[in-house]
């Protein structure tokens, strides 16, 4: 029995979640096409209804993609390496953010 109570005194401590699909994060660009020069590039966003806590996370699936920054709401920024092959190259980031669910 002080189990039982234990439990539901440390169940009431918990932060309650942010409602599902509260939040939404729209891109405002899907591709950016950079040149063989490479260079800074920005693709803008706009988050709707963020949660307390909420981040926003973004990874490249190559490393010469990098310099991945999100410190200025709306605008997640990154730098291109310069490719000293012929063939064309592609690389997907992931964007997500915690609040969105």
């Amino acid at each position: 029995m002080a189990i039982a109570a234990l439990g539901a005194l440390l169940g009431g401590c918990q932060k309650p979640l942010p409602e599902a699909g509260d939040s939404s994060l729209t891109l405002h660009t899907t591709e950016v096409e950079a040149s063989a020069e490479g260079g800074s590039y920005t693709v803008e966003y706009t988050l709707e209804n963020p949660v307390e806590g909420g981040k926003l996370l973004v990874t490249a699936e190559h490393d010469w993609v990098r310099n991945i920054s999100v410190a200025e709401a709306g605008r997640i920024t990154f730098e291109v390496a310069p490719s000293y092959e012929a063939a064309e190259r592609s690389c997907r980031l992931d964007v997500a953010y915690t609040g969105v669910y």
